[in-house]
């Protein structure tokens, strides 16, 4: 039998937080996280140069890894309406045609929950 130690050690160091993925939660951080997240994401969106700022590029891409870590361990994983609004905020990434598939699979089934066939 194969050992997953390397497996478990590689997600982690995938991670940069101090926080355990919990892939139950939003951004699978802890509910007091997630308004920093979102705080980030808002003066990233209404400051020019906010996203230059070394904290809040932590802070947007380590929400933006868990997002992928959600997709990439559980292909039918809809995101919420915060991750979403992450997800987006790095829409313009160069991504191999592999992870474009995913993304593109993953914005369809969140407006196909939120919104339908309405």
């Amino acid at each position: 039998m194969e050992d997953n130690t390397d497996s478990k050690e590689s997600r982690q160091q995938f991670l940069y937080s101090e926080f355990n993925f919990d892939v139950t939660s939003e951004f699978g951080l802890p509910e007091s996280a997630i308004s920093t997240v979102l705080m980030a994401l808002s003066l990233a969106r209404d400051l020019p140069d906010a996203f230059k700022n070394p904290k809040i590029e932590t802070i947007l891409k380590e929400a933006l890894n868990r997002i992928w870590l959600k997709l990439l361990t559980m292909p039918s994983y809809v995101m919420t309406r915060n991750e979403f609004a992450v997800f987006n905020f790095f829409q313009d990434l160069d991504l191999d045609s592999t992870l474009v598939a995913i993304a593109i699979n993953a914005r369809a089934r969140y407006w196909d929950e939120t919104h339908g066939d309405a």
